[in-house]
């Protein structure tokens, strides 16, 4: 079932990418008064193909001609993409503005320079959330610093990361938790990226994402756990008072569609093998925001997790809010909260616009403590 409606999703994916190829090359045909525009056409459909071909490929393959060709075909996509925005704006505007050809190119070519650099300028920078869960069974405040969907390789290397960690050290954490997608390319460069993790001098616990499964998720562990780094794998550990439960990337129950579904485990099935027992505060880390209403039925106070990215990408912002339980914030299921962080990094384009790349400092409030 789940490939079947994966097959659809493509179908309509690639159909809207052809529909917009001829959007997007008609009016710009028009404006600029090229004369043939099945030229335009073939063009941005290359552009398009090359860019989601290196992509696929830079998950498994790393070397300096692909990094080059990645870049190259990504910057000649997310111009043609900002025209999707940039030309229905015009054309509302040359409705009651009708501008002459000149002053319509300028308005295009300019908007598309604004567009790409705020845009960018949203990918490569970062804010601190912070956020406050009062926990009733902690008898003092508990800090960590929650990170997640760095996606370190296509666009982003070891020194964005260190940007990360040396923002993370200031907020005095007692511990770090992340939630998966780390990387999402080569697994092969994965513990040269990691390096600056084995600075943060505080522990770290992990959980894997989809992207680390498609990058090679042994490979990726291994580097982790040479920096320091403890992977949990559905699985407890007790810090600083609190039993942190750690899963691996997986669905909420069996009946549940996931498209990036990368094993058979579930929620439903998993959290009760553990034991989570009520005598201690309990945090669950997922990448993912599915079962909410599992973790409640097994003692879970904080759930956190990340993997929307709040829809990065207006408008798959509005998208985003009905596609999962809980896209980005704090949430709340029958007394368990639930934290959806936005990520720090992006997914596919290294752009971002109505959203923002955020680390997140929690700070646990325990009974009695202000």
């Amino acid at each position: 079932m789940n490939l079947l409606v994966n097959i659809v999703v493509w179908l309509i994916f690639l159909s809207v990418i052809a529909g917009l190829i001829l959007y997007v090359s008609k009016n710009i045909a028009k404006v600029f008064e090229i004369n043939t525009v099945k030229w335009l056409y073939i063009g941005f459909a290359l552009v398009t193909a090359s860019f989601m071909f290196s992509t696929g490929l830079s998950t498994t393959v790393s070397n300096p001609a692909l990094s080059t060709y990645s870049y190259v075909s990504t910057g000649l996509f997310i111009l043609f993409f900002s025209m999707i925005f940039i030309l229905p704006v015009y054309n509302l505007l040359n409705l009651v503005l009708k501008m002459q050809p000149s002053v319509a190119r300028t308005f295009i070519l300019s908007s598309m320079v604004l567009f790409v650099s705020f845009s960018l300028w949203k990918s490569y920078t970062f804010d601190v959330k912070n956020i406050e869960i009062p926990i009733a069974k902690l008898n003092r405040n508990v800090t960590f610093v929650h990170l997640t969907d760095i996606h370190l390789g296509h666009y982003r290397g070891a020194g964005y990361l260190e940007k990360i960690v040396t923002e993370t050290k200031k907020q005095s954490p007692e511990f770090v938790l992340i939630t998966g997608d780390i990387i999402d390319s080569d697994a092969d460069t994965a513990t040269e990226l990691f390096a600056p993790l084995s600075g943060i001098g505080v522990p770290v616990y992990y959980t894997y994402g989809n992207h680390e499964v498609y990058a090679g998720l042994e490979k990726i562990i291994a580097a982790l756990e040479s920096h320091g780094v403890t992977v949990l794998q559905n699985e407890a550990v007790l810090q600083s008072g609190i039993r942190i439960v750690g899963l691996n990337y997986m669905n909420a129950d069996s009946s549940s569609f996931n498209m990036h579904t990368v094993n058979t485990q579930t929620i439903k099935e998993t959290l009760p093998q553990i034991g989570i027992t009520p005598d201690l505060p309990n945090i669950l880390m997922h990448h993912g925001p599915q079962g909410i209403r599992y973790a409640n039925e097994n003692n879970i106070d904080f759930m956190i997790v990340g993997h929307t990215h709040g829809g990065q990408i207006f408008p798959f912002t509005l998208l985003a809010e009905h596609t999962f339980p809980y896209n980005r914030g704090l949430h709340s299921y029958n007394g368990t909260s639930i934290y959806v962080s936005q990520g720090a990094g992006t997914f596919f384009l290294p752009i971002r616009l109505g959203t923002e790349n955020e680390i997140t400092k929690v700070t646990l409030k325990g009974n009695g403590s202000s």
